[in-house]
C-alpha cells in the first residue's frame, strides 16, 4: 500500500469540528447592487417571485453577522409551551393545530418567554437517533437522517431528554458541504451549494470512526452565548455618608420628612460646646474688630519703640566721641576735630 496522501486527503483528515454559516435571501437587483433580505436555512424560505434568492454560503460578513443560528426563529408547541422545530416534536398534541410556527420568543438556542436561570440554563433541546444496540444517541436535525444507518430511530427532544441527553443547537449534528478541501455546513443538502459535495451527519460519524476524515458539522458554536442582563435591583440609601470635596446630590434619593415625624430633643443630653450661646453677630464683629485693633497697635508700638532705641544709641556715640575729641583739644590745642564733628567752644 502506497505511503503517498494526495493533497486533497491530507486535507480532509485535517478537517475537524465546523458550525454551520446560515443561509440568506437576497433581492435580485443586479450583480453587485444585490441587497440582503432576510436569514434563511433552507431555500423554500425565500420567494423567488418576489425576485428573492437563496445563497447558502458566499455571503458578505455582515449577512453572517446578522445570521448567528443561534438567534435562528422557531416554532414552539401550545398545549406544552415549548419550543420545537416541527409539530411532530411537541410530545403531548403533534397537531398542525397545537404548533405555532411564528413564535417570537422561541429560538434555536432558548425560549426568551421563560425567565433566565443563570445557574441552571434551560436551551432548547432537538431529537436523536438511537442506537439501541449500543444505547447511543446521536443529536440530529431531521429525523429522516437517522434511516440511513438502518438500525437507528428518531426519538422526540422529550423522550431524548427523558433519557439524560442533552440535545441543544452546539451538540445537533448537521450536513457538511465539501468542495476542493473547502467545508462548510448546512441544515439539509438542499441548503448546500449544489455544485460542493454532500455528507450527511451519519456519513461523518462513519468517517470519523474509520479514521478518514474528522469533519463534525454542528448546528450552532456553542450552547451557552452571553448572559442576558439581570434586572436591576434597587440599592439602599445610606442614612449617613462621608462628606466630600464636591458633594453631588440628586433630587429623587433625599430623604422626605414630615413636620410630624421630627424627633423631640432633651435639652440635657445636648453637648457641652453648645450650653452657652455664641452670642450676637454685633458682638462677634466687636470682638474681630477689638483682635484687630490689638494687632495694628502692636505693630505701631514695635515700631517707634524700635526708633527710640536707634536714636538713644546715636546719643550715647555722639557723646563719647564729643568727650573724647574735647579731651584731646585741651591736651594739645593744634590737633583737629574728627571729620564732621565742630568742636569750637566759641573761641
Amino acid at each position: 500500500m502506497s505511503d503517498i496522501v494526495s493533497e486533497h486527503e491530507r486535507n480532509l483528515q485535517n478537517h475537524g469540528k465546523r458550525y454551520l454559516e446560515s443561509g440568506a435571501c437576497w433581492n435580485k437587483n443586479g450583480g453587485a447592487s444585490d441587497t440582503f433580505a432576510r436569514c434563511a436555512m433552507e431555500p423554500f424560505e425565500c420567494f423567488p417571485e418576489n425576485g428573492e434568492y437563496f445563497d447558502p454560503h458566499d455571503q458578505d460578513a455582515g449577512a453572517i453577522r446578522k445570521c448567528n443560528p443561534n438567534n435562528t426563529p422557531m416554532g414552539r408547541c401550545m398545549t406544552e409551551n415549548i419550543c420545537a422545530l416541527r409539530a411532530t416534536d411537541c410530545p403531548v398534541d403533534s397537531s398542525d393545530e397545537n404548533f405555532d410556527a411564528d413564535d417570537e420568543n422561541c429560538t434555536y438556542q432558548r425560549d426568551k418567554a421563560v425567565e433566565w436561570n443563570k445557574d441552571e440554563p434551560e436551551f432548547t433541546q432537538f431529537g436523536s437517533c438511537y442506537d439501541a444496540s449500543k444505547n447511543e444517541y446521536t443529536c440530529i436535525w431531521d429525523p429522516q437522517e437517522c434511516d440511513e444507518s438502518g438500525y437507528e430511530v428518531y426519538r422526540t427532544p422529550a423522550e431524548t431528554l427523558a433519557a439524560g441527553v442533552q440535545c441543544d443547537c452546539s451538540e445537533v449534528h448537521v450536513w457538511g458541504c465539501e468542495i476542493m478541501t473547502r467545508v462548510m455546513c448546512a441544515v439539509t443538502a438542499e441548503a448546500c451549494n449544489q455544485e460542493y459535495t454532500f455528507m450527511s451527519p451519519i456519513l461523518q460519524r462513519s468517517n470519523r470512526q474509520s479514521g478518514s476524515d474528522g469533519l463534525d458539522c454542528r448546528l450552532c458554536l456553542k450552547s451557552n452565548t452571553w448572559k442576558p442582563t439581570s434586572k436591576p435591583t434597587m440599592m439602599p440609601v445610606p442614612t449617613t455618608s462621608v462628606p466630600t470635596k464636591s458633594p453631588t446630590f440628586s433630587p429623587t434619593s433625599m430623604p422626605v420628612f414630615k413636620p410630624t415625624g421630627l424627633p423631640t430633643l432633651d435639652p440635657t443630653s445636648l453637648p457641652k460646646v453648645i450650653e452657652e450661646p455664641l452670642g450676637s453677630l454685633e458682638a462677634v464683629k466687636e470682638e474681630k474688630s477689638d483682635s484687630g485693633s490689638v494687632v495694628n497697635g502692636a505693630l505701631i508700638g514695635g515700631v517707634v519703640g524700635g526708633g527710640v532705641v536707634l536714636v538713644v544709641l546715636f546719643g550715647v556715640l555722639y557723646m563719647k566721641l564729643f568727650r573724647t575729641a574735647k579731651t584731646q583739644r585741651m591736651e594739645n590745642p593744634h590737633v583737629n576735630s574728627p571729620v564732621g564733628i565742630n568742636l569750637s567752644f566759641g573761641e
